[in-house]
């Protein structure tokens, strides 16, 4: 049996990969959100998302969006101001991708 290595996707064909579903590219630090109105004095904490988002065009299928590569969000909240930042979860196998950058490994 001959083995063929995984073909990269295209991500415009895969719903999990489009529009609001999107992977973020970029990790972004934003300290001044623009708020729209006021955020009330007693709001105050932080909101911390997890959640699939692969860092490059994933390998094989996609069928599933927990498939690959995470990322953590913040969103901090203060004295009426707010602050977002992002980070992808740097497990070993996302450390070796980031060195080749590309995708290693399908589903």
């Amino acid at each position: 049996m001959t083995s063929h290595p995984p073909t990269t996707l295209d991500p415009a064909r895969v719903a999990h990969l489009m529009g609001s579903f999107a992977p973020v590219t970029e990790e972004v630090d934003v300290i001044d959100l623009d708020v729209q109105g006021r955020l009330p004095d007693e709001l105050d904490g932080l909101y911390l998302r997890n959640g699939p988002n692969p860092r490059f065009s994933p390998l094989g299928s996609y069928l599933c969006p927990l498939d690959g590569d995470g990322m953590l969000h913040g969103v901090w909240i203060s004295q009426g101001e707010a602050r977002y930042r992002n980070r992808f979860v740097r497990t070993p196998a996302a450390l070796a991708e980031e060195q080749v950058g590309r995708a290693l490994w399908g589903p």
